[in-house]
């Protein structure tokens, strides 16, 4: 089995520094999350996971093209089934 003991110097160095920077990122995203999409729903009074996907996937209560135009938009299109 090969274990990083083993290994040359250099290809140890090159997988501990791959792993570095992958951990780094990785702590950047999560911080990045807190920061930009927790936060400010938090003081707003929303949940973690409301606030998250109200960002990403938007509000569900209608928009105001929703209240503009009343029905399903696949209604008015002529799609072959």
């Amino acid at each position: 089995m090969i274990s990083l003991r083993n290994l040359p110097l250099t290809l140890r160095a090159l997988f501990s520094s791959f792993l570095i920077v992958i951990g780094i990122g990785y702590l950047m995203a999560l911080s990045y999350l807190f920061l930009v999409d927790v936060e400010p729903h938090q003081q707003a009074g929303q949940g973690v996971v409301e606030g998250i996907s109200e960002k990403y996937h938007g509000s569900t209560s209608g928009t105001r093209l929703e209240g503009a135009r009343p029905g399903f938009p696949m209604d008015s299109c002529r799609c072959n089934s």
